[in-house]
């Protein structure tokens, strides 16, 4: 493994020039002003909603919560003769809403930030729209890692990263560690647009984080020199924005995506970031791929564009 430092050009040498600490002294995040967390009356709810928290009282954001009330309806109930069950599954999906309403109500008084609830019923092709829809009005969305032991709402993650253009933050299951705003922050390199797009969208948290590691994991059999001048021209850019970061080239993993998870856990990132699916969704699929990696394995609140 080789290792580069670059230290913040011109005035951004000064931490506090870059934008790390508010004027009460606490570090904060400059550039978001608006963030949705996805809610639904599970446990996974305060794993997101303390993060939402978290991030929207160190950027100064208001938090919306969007609690999405899956219908399950089937096909064959869009047919004539099942309209009387189908108003019952209607009837008994929204007296479910209602009691999962009146708690994250409860729930919200809570936070800090301003904040506010919206709630939608549908069936989950609607909500997932929905979502997206919410994901083009917002500089961050909140979710849960999709995949693993445990699925969480996949259809709605992945309709959110190819159809929003926020910028989305999932929480891995089940995480109970307490939300701060990231410290170390783990960036893995690709030469890609997606990769672009998440440097860019991600650029609050990098500027405010104490150590940033911009990451190229180099699979068996990839041209490692190809990649070190396109990779020194991100370090370069992020530098001229007030980023400390430190450049590191990890060589020989079989999958990028377990490389790049196995260099967060020995770094303690407290986050990665990482564009989404620079090949097809089938062919991760089939062939795997460290999208689905991320989706699957991280036990970090990973940061995602396409």
């Amino acid at each position: 493994m080789t290792t580069d430092l670059l230290p913040p050009l011109g005035d951004a040498s000064d931490p506090r020039s870059a934008g790390e600490f508010g004027s009460n002294g606490r570090r904060r995040l400059a550039g978001i002003a608006d963030i949705v967390v996805h809610v639904d009356g599970s446990d996974e709810d305060e794993p997101r909603l303390a993060w939402a928290e978290s991030i929207a009282v160190a950027a100064d954001a208001h938090v919306t919560a969007f609690m999405t009330n899956e219908v399950p309806i089937s096909p064959l109930l869009l047919h004539p003769g099942g309209e009387f069950v189908l108003a019952e599954i209607w009837k008994q999906a929204r007296k479910t809403g209602d009691q999962v309403e009146v708690q994250l109500t409860t729930r919200m008084t809570l936070l800090e930030p301003l904040n506010s609830l919206r709630r939608s019923d549908g069936r989950m092709v609607d909500l997932c729209t929905l979502a997206a829809r919410q994901a083009r009005a917002c500089d961050l969305f909140v979710a849960s890692r999709p995949y693993g032991a445990e699925r969480n709402w996949p259809a709605l993650v992945e309709t959110v990263l190819f159809e929003g253009t926020a910028p989305i933050l999932l929480v891995p299951p089940g995480n109970r560690e307490p939300a701060n705003v990231p410290r170390t922050v783990l960036l893995g390199w690709q030469d890609t647009r997606e990769c672009s797009r998440a440097i860019m969208a991600s650029m609050p948290f990098l500027r405010a984080a104490e150590n940033v590691h911009l990451v190229a994991v180099a699979e068996d059999g990839s041209e490692e020199e190809y990649r070190r001048d396109p990779m020194a021209d991100t370090g370069r850019y992020l530098a001229r924005h007030g980023v400390r970061l430190e450049l590191r080239r990890v060589p020989h993993w079989a999958h990028y995506g377990e490389g790049l998870l196995t260099e967060a856990k020995a770094l303690d990132a407290d986050m990665v970031v990482a564009g989404a699916y620079g090949h097809s969704r089938i062919r991760e699929r089939i062939l795997g791929g460290a999208t689905l990696d991320l989706l699957t394995q991280a036990e970090v609140p990973v940061l995602m564009c396409h």
